[in-house]
């Protein structure tokens, strides 16, 4: 958490991701989550990248080392904020601490996504697993069949036992 000197409102400076990779949109999701929570909170004014001069910031380091997606700087203006009316307030202790309340909620709700996401990898990992078997099953009872119709066909040369015979 820091307080910011020159912007207003509540925002976040990220890591950066490519378009392509799965954790650009996961790493978002917080942010958008806290916008949708509160208007103090502005998405727009969040960055998601890595500036040469913040380099040894701990976000950055962290989320190097360790490969941390959701690695942040939370920051908060030391110039209040732009109300629904866009005047700007000034941050009181209690308005502080109604956007501590508004980070757990969006994080709370972010784990439920996450765990909705696990159960739904889950159920198609199952059901892929079910469809494999039924395939497998399939082709074994395809294979029986087979075998089956050979041992009970009728030969092709009636008099086959006689030529043995013989």
């Amino acid at each position: 958490m820091h307080g910011h000197s020159r912007k207003k409102n509540v925002f976040i400076y990220g890591p950066y991701y490519p378009l392509h990779s799965d954790k650009y949109l996961r790493m978002r999701i917080i942010p958008k989550l806290l916008s949708e929570e509160t208007s103090k909170f502005r998405y727009f004014s969040c960055k998601f990248r890595i500036e040469k001069s913040k380099e040894k910031a701990a976000r950055i380091v962290l989320w190097r080392e360790f490969d941390i997606t959701n690695c942040f700087t939370f920051e908060a203006s030391m110039h209040g904020y732009l109300n629904d009316d866009r005047v700007t307030e000034e941050f009181t202790p209690e308005s502080y601490e109604l956007m501590g309340e508004h980070l757990v909620d969006s994080l709370y709700e972010y784990l439920l996504i996450i765990e909705e996401e696990e159960r739904q990898r889950k159920i198609k990992e199952i059901n892929k697993k079910k469809k494999l078997a039924k395939q497998k099953e399939a082709k074994s009872k395809k294979k029986k069949t087979k075998e089956a119709s050979k041992i009970n066909s009728p030969r092709s040369n009636p008099n086959e036992d006689e030529d043995i015979k013989t």
